[in-house]
């Protein structure tokens, strides 16, 4: 009888995971630099780019907890290779867009099948490693989920400029065809198999999936709606009472169908997981603050000082660059540092992030792009050391059966951040300028200080939200000196 073939390297299984989480995670932040292009071909205006970038986050989000369930029920492996194929064809489809409409719609469609695919990633990382590997592994993964939201800027970017305007923004679509194309017959010989023996029935909790869903919504849409009105306080800011009160049902809701052994969007084991609440509340709050700076930052070096999609993004590549080198060190730091790592980490960025909102402030008409580099640089690294960590130890005392579970649950609330980021600080751009110059283009006669305060005041909503990550971070550090003090 011959020998069985052994199992694949986990490292070799890594690196097709960890590319497929890539490609979901890029086209987070690679549509900002082509919204003016895009924009001007297909005629769509600032609240049609809202919902183009946000659209994208919001969809994700909704979709996780689902997702999670699912790979937990119907395996790993198949939910990947569903997720992968999906979003290597729906890019496909983006990239034919005709109208506004139509990509918003497509945009949404993607980010469900990138729901699909990222909660198996975290899963099979929890599967394929232990001890500090494992550890090494989530470092990577770290520094994935940092890169590719730095690097889409920059990729972005260069498309934009080196190909004809009709192709350009269409092309950050096409980017993914390929890659899912390499992915997934790799995925279908190399993974490990799904254990079939270990599946039980799927029941979605609909109800609390629909009262998470409203409630995004409804934080999310007076954002978006004030943008297109000629006064902020149009808006319907009454459905944020819609948002409080759905927030409230469902934790009753699920209380008391985790009670009585249903499924839900948030199991009690989770929930009772202080270490996994703790992390799970930081990485949203560092989401809130972290996603729509880039959207931000883009509008304002290209429609307030008049930059080239090409060094637009070159110009964030710095950020990208401290973000990789220091997510990918991070994970060994994590071991030895735990919790403090995460809590200088967010204030060193948040340090950075005042001194780019300080540097346009001292210097509204013009920016000296080797300051920003500068800045960018630290404030990357810093950021990058935050991503890797908390991963770690939000889900280091969750079992390797609810893994899945437990990382979509984590991903819902860190892309929930995101929308409202992006869709907060849009508002916020957009509303401290003149009518005139809310369409995303540079616009003669208009002070470049104009642009650098409506920088300024999107990027309050950074501080606010890093200043909030760090003191839940102090807390649970806190509680786990108490802890280690009692042991």
């Amino acid at each position: 009888m011959s020998a069985e073939k052994p199992d694949p390297p986990p490292w070799r299984l890594f690196a097709v995971i960890v590319t497929a989480s890539f490609m979901a995670l890029l086209d987070t932040s690679i549509v900002n630099v082509a919204l003016p292009t895009l924009s001007r071909e297909l005629g769509a205006n600032p609240t049609h780019e809202q919902w183009i970038v946000a659209g994208y986050s919001l969809s994700f989000a909704l979709a996780l907890a689902a997702a999670g369930r699912a790979a937990d029920v119907y395996g790993r492996k198949r939910m990947f290779l569903v997720g992968a194929s999906g979003f290597g064809l729906v890019s496909l489809l983006c990239g034919l867009s005709l109208t506004p409409a139509m990509l918003i719609v497509l945009r949404l469609v993607q980010g469900m099948t990138g729901a699909i695919l990222i909660p198996t990633v975290s899963g099979f990382i929890q599967q394929l490693f232990t001890g500090p590997p494992r550890a090494r592994a989530f470092g990577y993964l770290g520094m994935v989920v940092g890169v590719s939201t730095a690097v889409g800027p920059v990729l972005g970017g260069f498309l934009v400029s080196a190909l004809p305007e009709q192709l350009g923004w269409r092309s950050i679509f096409f980017i993914n065809v390929p890659i899912a194309a390499i992915i997934v017959p790799l995925a279908a010989r190399r993974l490990p198999a799904d254990n079939r023996e270990a599946r039980t029935s799927l029941r979605l909790d609909v109800p609390g999936i629909l009262l998470v869903s409203i409630s995004t919504i409804a934080i999310m849409l007076p954002f978006v709606l004030a943008t297109s009105r000629a006064r902020v306080s149009d808006a319907p800011w009454w459905l944020l009472v819609v948002a409080v009160v759905g927030i409230v049902v469902f934790v009753v809701w699920e209380r008391r169908e985790d009670a009585v052994g249903h499924s839900v969007v948030a199991p009690g084991e989770l929930v009772r997981t202080q270490s996994y609440v703790y992390g799970t509340v930081i990485g949203m709050l560092y989401f809130l603050g972290f996603a729509g700076f880039f959207l931000s930052l883009a509008l304002y070096l290209q429609a307030g000082l008049g930059m080239p999609a090409w060094q637009a993004g070159l110009t964030q590549m710095p950020f990208a660059i401290g973000s990789a080198t220091a997510a990918a060190r991070a994970g060994r730091w994590v071991n030895k540092w735990g919790r403090r790592l995460v809590t200088t980490s967010l204030a060193g960025a948040l340090v950075g992030f005042l001194s780019v909102d300080a540097m346009t402030n001292l210097h509204p008409d013009s920016v000296n792009p080797w300051l920003l580099g500068a800045l960018l640089l630290v404030t990357g690294a810093f950021s990058g050391a935050v991503i890797t960590p908390n991963v770690a130890l939000t889900l280091e005392q969750v079992p390797a059966m609810r893994s899945s579970t437990a990382a979509a649950l984590q991903q819902t609330m860190q892309r929930i951040g995101a929308t409202i980021s992006i869709t907060a600080m849009t508002l916020a751009f957009y509303a401290s300028l003149p009518a005139l110059a809310r369409r995303g283009d540079h616009v003669a006669g208009i002070a470049n200080a104009t642009y650098s305060g409506a920088f300024s005041m999107s990027l309050h909503i950074t501080e606010f939200s890093f200043l909030a990550a760090i003191t839940v971070a102090v807390l649970d550090g806190r509680r786990r000196s108490h802890q280690q003090a009692r042991a």
